[in-house]
């Protein structure tokens, strides 16, 4: 998507996880979080930051609404769109196979 794109995956890059942070990933994982706010993570994230560099970084958490001010209009009111276009190519692709009878 040529028209969202911050660069976020554009290295490879990983944390480096010793088999203790690997098990503490994997119990967290089965952990059934749906009754977790998003909020409350966002405001843990945040305040495990260093304030002085909090800033610097522009971590500070955005409550759902203002997030959403930016994602629909520029995810989800485009996504049907674009899905239908992509649909209309991988229907023509799948038209065009050769059949193996023929």
């Amino acid at each position: 998507m040529d028209w969202f794109n911050g660069g976020l995956f554009d290295n490879d890059d990983v944390l480096p996880l010793g088999w203790e942070d690997l098990d503490d990933l994997t119990r967290a994982a089965h952990l059934y979080w749906f009754d977790i706010a998003p909020s409350i993570l966002g405001t843990l994230s945040e305040r495990g930051l260093d304030p002085a560099k909090r800033g610097q970084l522009g971590a500070h958490y955005t409550d759902r609404d203002k997030i959403m001010q930016i994602v629909n209009p520029v995810i989800v009111e485009r996504l049907p769109n674009d899905w239908a276009e992509v649909k209309a190519q991988i229907e023509d692709l799948i038209d065009n196979v050769p059949k193996a009878n023929q």
